[in-house]
């Protein structure tokens, strides 16, 4: 398909629709770039020694969305944070938990529809376990996907991205002993680590 579409911005016949195949030449490429990057990810989590280091969640959680809060700014979304696990240690592989939380923001963004205004973060935790809800009040699955949103290449009610991404979150999960789940919570997405 890339390919097809360097062809066509080849042979346009003027500039602005040279320029519009370009946009979509480049918009579809890194697509591919970020397929490629989710796949070496997903199969790398199945094969990867864990680097467990003991790190205080609600500050690693306050960074990641630190991080994040420039691209949700741009999106016009607000967001917060609300840290219950006060300065307890998580012995986790602290970049593998950012993966999934970045992983858990993008598809609300993607995937929210136009209801989507705000995202929402909440840790808990007793000592030997935690819990990471990240929630939107964007668009909802469909009851009928819940059981499948985390398989690889599923990809909901849109054909739009890899059905990676969740995936890799459950994989995250799981190399950590844990899972991922999903669910409703008073019309809004919340999905748990």
């Amino acid at each position: 398909a890339i390919r097809s579409m360097a062809e066509v911005v080849q042979s346009s016949k003027t500039l602005p629709s040279a320029k519009q195949r370009n946009k979509e030449l480049i918009g579809a490429s890194l697509n591919l770039s970020r397929l490629a990057e989710q796949l070496l990810s997903y199969e790398a989590l199945k094969q990867r020694d864990l680097k467990r280091q003991p790190f205080v969640l609600d500050i690693a959680i306050e960074m990641i969305l630190r991080r994040q809060a420039p691209g949700l700014i741009q999106h016009g979304l607000d967001f917060s944070f609300a840290g219950g696990c006060d300065d307890q240690l998580i012995y986790a592989d602290e970049m593998l938990i950012e993966q999934a939380m970045v992983n858990l923001i993008d598809n609300a963004v993607k995937h929210g529809g136009d209801r989507l205004s705000k995202i929402s973060v909440t840790t808990s935790g007793d000592g030997t376990s935690f819990k990471i809800n990240v929630l939107n009040d964007g668009d909802v699955i469909a009851r009928h996907l819940h059981d499948r949103i985390f398989e690889r290449f599923e990809q909901g009610q849109e054909a739009d991205g890899s059905g990676l991404g969740l995936a890799i979150v459950r994989e995250i999960c799981l190399v950590h002993g844990g899972e991922a789940s999903y669910r409703e919570v008073d019309r809004w997405a919340c999905f748990t680590l």
